[in-house]
């Protein structure tokens, strides 16, 4: 795991849940500030190498999500982790650190889109200080998905175990331990055409295993797969007219998740005005978000010159 510097991190507080925020200055003392949300199955080591990236291009901010990457999940406080409680959250963290009175660009990977956007839609005013949103690997409904998972009566069944108390106490004693992982990834490896579970190198497989263990021993399972049964069941389009915003969406040519039209649609009647542009990588998101200029590789130059206005 990356071990991020100590100067670089803060405690978070918010509403009485406890994690962390990376804040980075930008490279070349621009007065700018980005805002990274990262999706679920993260946390600030896996995304930091992302968050040094943006950081050419402006002051980053990345707080925790609850139930993720460490920090305190919404039951600790008796709320469900549904789009409304993260929404809420990402709106009073940006009010806390007076993000909501600055120029601000939005990043936001893949689940980490949805709690953006459900701000966004929730508390209209803060797009007055919001120029951009870019979305990676973003989405807005469960039509959006290329492949129907959630209507599989095992993965409903599954959902249904791992949301509630026991049932996900119980996943997590005896099936996200360390052991149990290991052996899951080793057979993945074999079975699974999933090429985030395939590397040609040793070494990078042992990197992405454990790097895969520490994110399901750092992530709340009950949390995951309440977050499964809100995607199971998603349109944010339903919530009215488009966000007075620019969206630019990055997809992956090949990624298992999302049908690319669909998404698209999909964007399209979320913001004002949508375009999208094709990243360097071949699956939905790796194991491992690798160095500073691995991230640099995978975003396109017409996102670059955006980022660097």
């Amino acid at each position: 795991m990356i071990k991020i510097p100590n100067k670089e991190l803060s405690e978070l507080n918010i509403g009485g849940l406890h994690g962390r925020i990376l804040k980075l200055e930008a490279c070349d003392d621009q007065d700018l500030d980005i805002l990274v949300v990262y999706g679920i199955h993260s946390s600030l080591e896996r995304m930091y190498t992302t968050a040094k990236f943006h950081s050419r291009y402006g002051r980053v901010w990345m707080p925790d999500l609850p139930g993720f990457g460490g920090m305190d999940s919404f039951y600790e406080i008796n709320r469900l982790p549904d789009l409304d409680s993260y929404a809420d959250y990402l709106y009073t963290c940006l009010k806390t650190y007076k993000l909501d009175e600055k120029r601000i660009r939005i990043v936001a990977m893949s689940f980490g889109f949805l709690v953006v956007t459900r701000m966004l839609q929730k508390y209209p005013k803060m797009s007055r200080n919001i120029e951009f949103v870019i979305s990676f690997v973003g989405f807005g409904r469960t039509e959006d998905f290329s492949i129907k998972t959630f209507s599989r009566p095992l993965v409903k069944l599954s959902i249904l175990i791992g949301s509630s108390k026991l049932g996900s106490m119980f996943v997590e004693k005896l099936i996200f331990n360390k052991l149990s992982l290991r052996l899951m990834f080793a057979v993945f490896r074999i079975l699974n055409p999933n090429p985030k579970y395939r590397h040609e190198s040793k070494s990078k497989q042992k990197e992405a295993v454990e790097m895969e263990l520490e994110l399901w021993s750092s992530n709340d399972a009950r949390t995951k797969f309440y977050t499964y049964k809100v995607l199971s069941d998603l349109d944010l389009t339903k919530s009215g007219k488009p966000i007075d915003l620019n969206l630019y969406d990055m997809v992956t040519p090949a990624d298992q998740y999302f049908d690319s039209e669909s998404v698209s649609s999909t964007l399209g009647k979320l913001y004002k005005q949508s375009s999208t542009f094709q990243a360097s990588l071949d699956v939905h998101a790796p194991s491992v978000i690798g160095s500073e200029e691995d991230v640099a590789k995978i975003y396109p130059d017409s996102i670059k010159k955006i980022l660097a206005k």
